[in-house]
């Protein structure tokens, strides 16, 4: 093939369309040998293909050592093969490997997207999960009232739903601290290690917000991780009047608000608040010195977001 530079005209564009037509050629009739098999299979036995030939198009059966004789595994020096040389590696590909067009072929091959997706909707199917996928039986609590999304994330996670367990509420909608108790101590009881709790500032069922400062109590006294989400009532506490509400928020260990809600921003915006917020980088950042480098030695800011958890490319959401 002539290169970009020089006076030589190019004509890659030929050369590219009288390969594809080449390995067409091979392929084609590779596919319609398994065509024309169908009648071999419907009657159960091997019969004359249009050439008056009788062959198992399944496969061309050889012994290993066989093969490594026939393919001639090595490396040309050199300028290679060129195109001759491809045509006929991909007519021995095509002759010594298994036919996937057969009806025979009782396998599938994987390299396709569907395939891959059919097989994973498959398994689950027969097989649905809804226990712990990581190592551990790790044990979530929210309340009955509390946002769908804490047992989506915990399918996320890979700890299924069955790990989120769900506290009564009193009258008003509030988590019953009592019974968050006896959930956490049942939980241990049956080997599990409770994990999290999900409080709530604002439910989407009364409004309701937790009583924070017995649920931090009880989460330091178990040592649990303790969450508000306070996507909509977390902007109370600007209220003169309501910031009474959100009273022992300040000992929880994370926090998430969405401005966008009652404090009606415009556009979709979204607040992961914590005490110290290194916690978050530390827990979520590998080491990989060959690709993330920093000359920063403080523990409390956070220098580069490429090494932030998944996608480590900045700008891809």
């Amino acid at each position: 093939m002539d290169t970009t530079h020089g006076d030589k005209s190019l004509n890659r564009a030929d050369e590219v369309e009288h390969l594809i037509d080449a390995v067409k050629a091979l392929i084609v009739p590779f596919v319609r040998e398994a065509d024309e098999a169908i009648p071999s299979r419907a009657a159960g036995e091997l019969l004359p293909n249009a050439q008056g030939v009788v062959k198992n198009t399944l496969v061309y059966a050889q012994r290993p050592e066989d093969l490594v004789r026939e393919l001639a595994f090595n490396l040309p020096e050199g300028k290679g093969r060129g195109e001759e040389g491809l045509l006929e590696t991909i007519k021995d590909v095509l002759k010594y490997s298994v036919n996937t067009w057969d009806q025979g072929f009782l396998d599938k091959l994987v390299g396709v997207a569907s395939e891959l997706l059919l097989a994973a909707l498959n398994t689950n199917s027969a097989n649905p999960q809804s226990n712990n996928g990581a190592p551990g039986p790790l044990i979530l609590y929210t309340s009955v009232h509390g946002h769908y999304s804490v047992e989506k994330a915990a399918v996320t996670c890979g700890l299924g739903s069955a790990s989120v367990w769900t506290v009564p509420v009193d009258a008003t909608g509030r988590m019953d601290p009592s019974a968050l108790r006896a959930l956490i101590q049942r939980a241990q009881s049956e080997g599990k290690t409770p994990l999290y709790v999900n409080a709530t500032a604002g439910s989407t069922v009364l409004g309701s917000y937790d009583p924070f400062e017995a649920i931090a109590d009880i989460c330091a006294e178990f040592n649990l991780w303790m969450h508000i989400d306070a996507s909509w009532g977390g902007p109370a506490i600007f209220s003169p009047t309501h910031r009474r509400k959100l009273a022992g928020s300040h000992r929880a260990h994370s926090l998430t608000s969405n401005p966008h809600k009652m404090l009606n921003v415009p556009v979709t915006c979204s607040f992961l608040l914590g005490p110290d917020t290194a916690v978050f980088h530390r827990a979520n950042t590998l080491p990989a010195g060959y690709l993330f480098h920093t000359t920063t030695t403080t523990t409390t800011t956070t220098t580069t977001t490429t090494s932030e958890p998944t996608p480590c490319i900045p700008r891809l959401k």
